[in-house]
């Protein structure tokens, strides 16, 4: 049965009573017709007492001004995550692009062999194979762009490297997995990997280091971008997936400090994707402007960095409760 909708007025009301604060005298009601009550409340629930039970009462100082903070922080976030992306979406389509006319040809990218699998678990994979060459067929046919028209109107067919202008950053990440050459992908994973300590021997580790960790990196960084563009909720947010952190990175981003503690995040936590992008875009831009601006937002508030680093499910709140992290380290010290 749907529930009776409330009016802003209600919605106002419901809120003072559970204890919201508004010591700044906010325009709640304009407020909250402008941004959606549900919108707001995916971030007011880890001010509440436990949500996930039904208990929606606010904790003591819980004041409205303060979510509205991170509201507007965690916007911006988004905008400077998506630019980032931005720029390593296209410096990864100029990469497969180039790598796969040498590899197959203008046209290869065209053709089933060059992804279908080999070995014993190939009868599994065939019909993706298949899902995969429809997907750029389809968009190639329903794209309206004057690169695509150019070569429609004579009858051509369409090379990769004007494809991979219009085929969506899914469809080719997926084409990156499914290319069965081992060569290619290394050779695409090389132009983005970086020596992950300022030892620049060969032996030094990347960040990447192997395609597997290449594609798992793709992946996460097509689910924060899609995320972006639908203004998606980024601050504490448990991510389904996260990829695994070379040393470099480790060390760079979550050094230990002088009583040997670190702020090591936890394992499904944003920021583990963003310091990736942020070390993979600054060494495309060739300067550290653009981690500079990312992580000088993220510390400028506590509640909202201890939302990137230590994501909850909404069970406790940030007004003096322990952190995911505490809660682990305090576990895992009783089980030993």
């Amino acid at each position: 049965m749907s529930k009776e909708p409330k009016t802003i007025p209600e919605m106002v009301e419901m809120l003072r009573e559970r204890g919201l604060k508004n010591k700044t005298d906010v325009d709640v009601a304009k407020y909250l017709y402008e941004i959606n009550y549900y919108r707001f409340s995916g971030y007011a629930r880890y001010y509440q007492v436990d949500p996930l039970s039904g208990n929606n009462t606010f904790y003591k100082n819980a004041d409205i001004a303060t979510i509205i903070k991170l509201i507007k922080l965690d916007k911006e976030l988004r905008r400077i995550i998506f630019e980032g992306i931005q720029i390593f979406e296209i410096a990864f389509r100029a990469s497969l692009a180039y790598q796969f006319v040498h590899t197959f040809g203008d046209y290869g990218y065209l053709n089933l062999d060059t992804y279908l699998p080999s070995g014993s678990k190939a009868k599994h994979k065939i019909s993706s194979s298949y899902r995969l060459l429809n997907r750029i067929y389809s968009q190639i046919e329903r794209s309206d762009e004057p690169c695509m028209l150019h070569f429609k109107n004579k009858n051509e067919r369409v090379p990769v490297y004007a494809a991979v202008e219009i085929l969506t950053f899914d469809t080719i990440v997926t084409m990156y997995e499914y290319c069965n050459n081992f060569n290619c992908k290394k050779d695409i994973t090389d132009s983005f990997d970086i020596n992950d300590s300022d030892n620049q021997s060969t032996e030094a580790r990347k960040i990447f280091g192997s395609n597997d960790r290449f594609i798992a990196t793709l992946k996460v960084f097509s689910i924060l971008r899609n995320l972006c563009a639908h203004h998606s909720r980024i601050w504490n947010r448990l991510m389904k997936t996260s990829p695994s952190l070379s040393r470099g990175v480790i060390e760079k981003y979550f050094p230990h400090d002088n009583n040997g503690e670190s702020n090591f995040p936890s394992e499904n936590s944003v920021i583990r994707i963003i310091c990736l992008l942020a070390m993979v875009v600054d060494e495309i831009e060739g300067n550290s402007l653009y981690s500079e601006h990312i992580f000088a937002l993220i510390d400028s508030n506590k509640a909202f960095k201890n939302g990137l680093y230590s994501p909850t499910r909404g069970k406790v709140g940030w007004n003096g409760s322990r952190t995911s992290r505490e809660k682990n380290k305090k576990r895992n010290n009783r089980n030993n």
